[in-house]
């Protein structure tokens, strides 16, 4: 049976989260997209005032992209149990980063599990509380509202 982070550990996770519009072309090294269920991004949009509807184009997407930062726990999760550990660079040299092989999804009750970006596979990273949960659509809710707010200044 595989450790499940701690209470503290999603804590420090839901700090870090934010959120962009749109597919962003580089993703930092240190940091994991978390996909959410559309439930959540449809609260989060209400809080904030938006229509989940009014980010998806014909033409170009400005899907929320939330992402959270790599945090100590989570690093010695992904070097126990992951099968690509954390390599910085790929056989050419290139940069990976955790999140070209990893990302983290959010399911149902609040469940949270890494997932492999290439294969079909993961594992449970343990829960979320309900304070949790409703932080983590607040963080989320402030970060729509922020884009859209820099969007229409732009």
């Amino acid at each position: 049976m595989r450790d499940h982070l701690s209470e503290e550990a999603f804590s420090t996770l839901i700090n870090t989260v934010t959120v962009t519009l749109g597919i962003t072309q580089t993703q930092r090294a240190d940091e994991l997209l978390l996909i959410l269920p559309s439930a959540v991004l449809r609260v989060a949009c209400q809080r904030a005032g938006l229509e989940l509807s009014s980010f998806i184009g014909a033409v170009n997407s400005r899907f929320p992209r939330v992402c959270v930062q790599l945090t100590q726990e989570l690093r010695q999760q992904l070097l126990a149990y992951g099968v690509y550990g954390l390599e910085e660079k790929d056989s050419m040299g290139r940069g990976k980063g955790a999140g070209n092989a990893y990302y983290l999804q959010l399911l149902d009750f609040n469940r949270c599990s890494v997932k492999y970006q290439r294969i079909i596979g993961g594992w449970s990273v343990g829960a979320l509380t309900d304070d949790q949960s409703a932080l983590l659509v607040t963080r989320v809710a402030d970060g729509l509202k922020a884009q859209v707010q820099l969007e229409a200044a732009a």
